[in-house]
C-alpha cells in the first residue's frame, strides 16, 4: 500500500492496556508523504484494471456538492481489499464516495449472498449520496440506512449469518467523537467470533484503542497499518493532530484489523496492485 512510512504489523491482545506503534512523523517526512501520494495516485491512475473505478468515482463527484472529492488511491485500496476478500456482508460507516466505490464492486461480485449496509448520520448527505448513485443505478443488494442511534446498527451475532467474512469500513465518528467511531464497531461486533476485518481511514484515537475491541470479541487481534500515533495530544481540544505533518499523515494513514491472520494476509496475495504500493 502506500505511505512514505512503511507498513507495520502487530497484534493487540484482549487485555485491558493500549496497544499500539508509537512514533511521531518528524517534519522532514512532510515533502516525501505528499510526493509519495501523488506517486501512487499516478500509478492507479496509469494502471488500465482500474479505469472503470476511476471512471466511476469521478462521475460520482459532484462540484456543488460538499462531500469529500474522490481520492483515487484510497479509492483503489477498498475496492481491492474487497476483491480479495469477497465478503458477504460489508458494513460502511459514513457515505460518499467510498459507497460509489462499494457500488462498483457489487456490479463486479458474482456473489447472490453478498449484503451491503451504509450507515450515515446525516440524512441529508445519505439522500446526496443515493441520488448521485441512482443515475448508475443502485444494486438492489445496496441498503442506506440513517443512524440515529446504537439501536441503529446491526449486531452481527444476532443476524445468524452463515460463517464467512464480514467486512467493515469506519469512515465516520456519528456521536463518538472520543474515539473516533470504534465504539459503533464495538456495538456491531459485540460477542462476534466469525472472521472478520476493519479498513480503518486514519482515525487515530480509534487505533489506539483497539484493545476495547480485542476485549469485546474476546479474541486476538491481528493489525496492519501506516498510521503512526502520536506520542503527545495537544491543544484545549484534545486534538489528535499535533503538527501539520501529522495531519497530512493522518489524511493518508489507513489501518487493517482482522481477527484471522490468513484473512489479514489475504488482502495482499498475489496482486500486482499491492506489489507495486509498497514499493
Amino acid at each position: 500500500m502506500f505511505n512514505s512510512f512503511p507498513e507495520v504489523s502487530y497484534e493487540v491482545q484482549p487485555i485491558e492496556k493500549k496497544q499500539f506503534v508509537l512514533t511521531t512523523p518528524i517534519s522532514k517526512s512532510l515533502l516525501l508523504a505528499w510526493y509519495s501520494y501523488l506517486r501512487h495516485s499516478s500509478i492507479v491512475h496509469a494502471d488500465p484494471r482500474y479505469r472503470t473505478l476511476l471512471h466511476d468515482i469521478y462521475s460520482f463527484f459532484d462540484i456543488k456538492s460538499e462531500q469529500f472529492p474522490p481520492d483515487p488511491v484510497k479509492c483503489a485500496r477498498l475496492f481491492c481489499i474487497l476483491q480479495d476478500l469477497a465478503p458477504t456482508l460489508i458494513i460502511e460507516l459514513g457515505c460518499g464516495t467510498s459507497s460509489r466505490v462499494l457500488s462498483s464492486y457489487l456490479s463486479t461480485s458474482s456473489l447472490p449472498e453478498v449484503s451491503c449496509y451504509t450507515y450515515d448520520d446525516s440524512a441529508d448527505w445519505l439522500l446526496l449520496t443515493q441520488k448521485k448513485l441512482q443515475s448508475s443505478t443502485i444494486d438492489a443488494r445496496h441498503h442506506f440506512k440513517l443512524y440515529t442511534s446504537d439501536n441503529d446498527l446491526p449486531i452481527l451475532k444476532s443476524l445468524n449469518l452463515p460463517p464467512n467474512v464480514a467486512f467493515i469500513y469506519l469512515d465516520a465518528s456519528f456521536d463518538d467523537r472520543r474515539f473516533q467511531g470504534l465504539n459503533k464497531v464495538l456495538f456491531i461486533l459485540q460477542n462476534y467470533t466469525d472472521p472478520f476485518v476493519i479498513l480503518i481511514d486514519s482515525r487515530w484515537a480509534a487505533v489506539r484503542n483497539l484493545h476495547k475491541l480485542a476485549l469485546e470479541v474476546s479474541q486476538v487481534l491481528h493489525v496492519r497499518t501506516t498510521c503512526r500515533v502520536p506520542d503527545k495530544i495537544r491543544g484545549s481540544d484534545k486534538s489528535l493532530y499535533i503538527s501539520p505533518n501529522d495531519a497530512l499523515h493522518g489524511m493518508i494513514d489507513y489501518t487493517l484489523v482482522s481477527n484471522s491472520f490468513e484473512l489479514l494476509s489475504a488482502t495482499s496475495a498475489d496482486d500486482s496492485f499491492w506489489d507495486i504500493m509498497k514499493n
